[in-house]
């Protein structure tokens, strides 16, 4: 790997996160190498959630560490860890019109947000007739594909968690195929990590970084996942299409 890679790595060692002095996240560790696609196992939603937030630099760990290129500031963290897909974090609200989501993501991302360049956007990727559906009609292939491609054109971004892909109806050989893309090529200047996390029923038939609440493991970049038969059931501007304002979204 090349001293880029090596700064870029992310280490979370004995994550532990309280909530009303009850475990929310029990102590996690895991190890997020650029080009890696991983994941990460946990039955519980609010642990997926919490651990997709403390990764960012979102949370006030109760315990361990985040560490960037051995960087633990919150700052650099919450710049190079994007939050994908997120619930009541960064998942859109499912009535606002794809278009929308499409010009804040722009937005977000420092480039032209105006009409013709959320037309052109659409035109580039034969998605012209689904400009104007609501989020939640949008197929949701599409939809995780465009928030992590709009995610990696952010400045800084270095790494992603997608939370819980399933709940959309996804199987593993659905959306695994986005989330490598989501990690760039050999021809890239920066690769990205990609940490997927999901429930035990997916998990079953799939080799994992890490699991929610127990020991590391360690995947490589070429490490593939097998799939199940069927999948189980503060920050930027632009928070309007969010569901949960309250929350930055990354």
């Amino acid at each position: 790997m090349s001293d880029t890679g090596v700064t870029d790595v992310l280490v979370a060692t004995d994550l532990e996160v309280l909530q009303d002095h009850r475990p929310l996240l029990p102590p996690t560790s895991l190890t997020l190498e650029p080009g890696e696609v991983g994941i990460a196992i946990g039955d519980s939603d609010a642990a997926q959630e919490a651990l997709a937030l403390a990764l960012a630099g979102r949370l006030r760990l109760e315990s361990g560490s985040v560490r960037l290129g051995g960087d633990a500031d919150p700052g650099l963290l919450r710049a190079a860890v994007a939050l994908v897909d997120v619930p009541n974090v960064s998942a859109p609200d499912p009535h606002v019109p794809f278009a929308t989501i499409v010009s804040e993501e722009l937005a977000m991302a420092g480039r032209d947000y105006g009409f013709r360049a959320v037309r052109d956007w659409f035109e580039e990727r034969g998605l012209a007739d689904q400009r104007h559906l609501a989020w939640g009609l949008v197929e949701p292939l599409v939809a995780i594909r465009t928030l992590g491609e709009m995610a990696i054109s952010r400045p800084g971004v270095r790494h992603l968690v997608l939370v819980r892909p399933e709940r959309h109806g996804l199987a593993t050989s659905q959306w695994m195929p986005v989330a490598t893309a989501l990690t760039g090529t050999s021809d890239d200047e920066h690769r990205r990590g990609v940490l997927v996390t999901v429930s035990g029923a997916v998990a079953t038939e799939a080799e994992a970084t890490c699991i929610i609440g127990g020991a590391r493991r360690e995947v490589g970049p070429d490490a593939e996942a097998s799939e199940p038969e069927h999948a189980a059931d503060p920050g930027g501007p632009h928070p309007a299409h969010r569901a949960d304002q309250t929350r930055s979204r990354s």
